[in-house]
């Protein structure tokens, strides 16, 4: 304390500015103002608290510079302190201005610190919060976090999108895909098979694979006189005996009877009797057709495939096949 030159008792003596206290009966007893306080007047009975979100840990502070913005706020010394933009932070108490967060990380307003991007995510600088974390290719969003892709999905772009499953005819087999490759690159004649997802090619009506379970079959098309009408298949079926079919056939209306035969509408072929005849056809529309009646007074033997097989009866002159 201090007391004025000429004082008489220790009433006329007051605090100095960093105490506080009151004349009492007795002498008085200025006390220290304490940490995140202060006073800069002489003779006051209480110290000033520092402006809000400012603070120091000392004690018998004069003058309000003592108080420090704190971390996460900035401002000059013993002045209104201002909080940090989302985005940026300040870790230490005083007047130094807030730094950008780095990438890869974020803040909210008022951050002492930034917080690192949840893994298997991303950010650019300056991100005012955990939303600007984006999923990286590969990954999605998922509770809060960022999950691989499952098999037959893909993600190429970083970004809090789910995954996207594969098109027709591509396909993703592992976890974590940034693109889906295309069976017709890998396998010629092959699909993406859809019951499994995308998650491997299988080879297309027509053709078959060696094994059920490649990723990217080799596929064979299926010989002349064979049709096959599933995916993914191993075998191929026969047509009737006396039926042929080009390659790759599909269906069993590719298979077409030969002539002296016709389609008993059961991919069977049926041999034409004596006295009848069939050429060969074209389409099945004409395969399920009957066989045709030799001309009046002619013959032919059974099996017989063109018009020229019928020859006159016994007692008829005429060419092969004519009246």
């Amino acid at each position: 304390m201090i007391c004025a030159a000429g004082a008489s008792g220790h009433a006329d003596c007051v605090c100095v500015p960093g105490f506080a206290g009151l004349p009492v009966a007795e002498p008085m007893h200025c006390e220290a103002c304490s940490a995140d306080t202060y006073t800069d007047v002489h003779n006051t009975s209480a110290c000033m608290p520092c402006p809000a979100y400012a603070s120091h840990n000392e004690t018998r502070r004069a003058n309000v510079t003592a108080c420090l913005c704190d971390p996460g706020y900035t401002g000059p010394d013993g002045c209104p302190c201002v909080a940090c933009a989302a985005g940026t932070f300040k870790a230490q108490p005083g007047a130094a201005a807030c730094e950008d967060c780095g990438v890869n990380e974020y803040s909210y307003s008022a951050a002492a610190v930034c917080v690192a991007c949840h893994g298997n995510s991303s950010s650019l600088p300056r991100s005012p919060g955990v939303d600007h974390c984006l999923c990286d290719p590969d990954f999605q969003p998922s509770a809060g976090l960022c999950s691989m892709c499952h098999a037959g999905r893909f993600k190429g772009a970083t970004a809090n999108e789910a995954c996207l499953p594969c098109t027709s005819n591509t396909f993703a087999s592992e976890l974590g895909t940034t693109a889906c490759t295309s069976c017709l690159v890998t396998s010629r004649f092959s699909t993406a098979n859809p019951s499994e997802g995308g998650v491997r090619c299988q080879c297309v009506a027509g053709y078959t694979q060696t094994a059920m379970d490649p990723v990217t079959p080799a596929c064979t098309a299926c010989p002349a006189d064979t049709f096959q009408p599933g995916q993914g298949q191993t075998s191929y079926e026969l047509c009737d005996p006396h039926a042929r079919s080009p390659e790759a056939s599909v269906t069993p209306l590719a298979c077409l009877c030969n002539a002296g035969f016709t389609d008993n509408s059961e991919h069977e072929c049926l041999v034409c009797a004596g006295g009848t005849y069939k050429e060969a056809v074209a389409d099945d529309a004409e395969d399920t057709e009957l066989c045709d009646e030799c001309p009046e007074h002619s013959f032919s033997l059974a099996q017989s495939g063109r018009r020229i097989d019928c020859i006159c009866d016994p007692g008829y002159s005429g060419p092969d096949g004519g009246p």
